[in-house]
């Protein structure tokens, strides 16, 4: 999937605040997805790049993104702070200077929901010597071929700070909705994967039944189940 489709998505989910409305884009976007994509997606619409499980983090503070996006439109890191203290949202802001950017690189790709993951789920890898200016570069990198569109998403993913307002029970009615399954089956799923990736994929591919004969893997934490207080004793 085009990247610039999701981002079309998350622009959809952002100027509503109806939880119904959420379901029902979330659900028209994992049936669109393919195969390869749907993993991705279904972490990416709440904002994650890495499964619950995973004790992975991006890692990448305001102060560094400011000064990749000064490096990624050609302008100074004293006007990226100025707009971002005025608008309060670096994605904004990088929006702000892809509109105007001075810099562009020639026979720039399309970019894919792949390709931004795969840059993305570089960057807590990157360690040692040179490590700060490493990261800098595989986010430049998304940031040149980006529309303005994109590159607010772009920035707001790697910050963990998606402001789309779509959180796990949303992506779980979503599944159910886009894969005609039930959404008590979806969450007893991810109660076993941690893994709204994982429990998507099944959904779209083997359906309820599929989820149903999901079991505990082994390197994968469960999600604690509280029980529920008993009326009586």
């Amino acid at each position: 999937m085009k990247y610039r489709r999701l981002a079309e998505y998350y622009e959809r989910l952002e100027s509503t605040t109806k939880n119904l409305e959420k379901i029902d884009i979330v659900a028209e976007l994992f049936r669109e997805a393919k195969k390869e994509d749907l993993e991705i997606l279904a972490l990416a619409v709440m904002g994650q790049v890495f499964p619950e499980y995973s004790e992975q983090e991006i890692g990448i503070a305001s102060k560094l993104m400011r000064k990749v996006i000064a490096s990624a439109y050609g302008v100074s890191e004293e006007e990226v702070l100025k707009h971002y203290r005025d608008s309060g949202d670096l994605g904004l802001t990088a929006e702000h200077f892809a509109k105007n950017k001075r810099q562009r690189t020639l026979g720039m790709r399309e970019l894919t929901v792949e390709k931004v993951f795969e840059n993305i789920r570089k960057l807590p890898e990157i360690t040692g010597a040179r490590s700060q200016e490493r990261k800098i570069g595989i986010i430049k990198e998304l940031l040149v071929s980006s529309s303005p569109k994109e590159a607010k998403y772009i920035v707001r993913t790697i910050l963990g700070e998606m402001r789309v307002g779509v959180g796990e029970g949303t992506v779980r009615d979503a599944i159910a909705k886009a894969f005609g399954v039930s959404p008590q089956v979806v969450e007893d799923a991810y109660n076993l994967l941690t893994d709204y990736g994982e429990v998507a994929l099944i959904a779209k591919e083997k359906g309820e039944e599929g989820l149903k004969n999901v079991s505990l893997q082994i390197g994968k934490p469960i999600r604690v189940m509280l029980a529920e207080s008993a009326s009586s004793m």
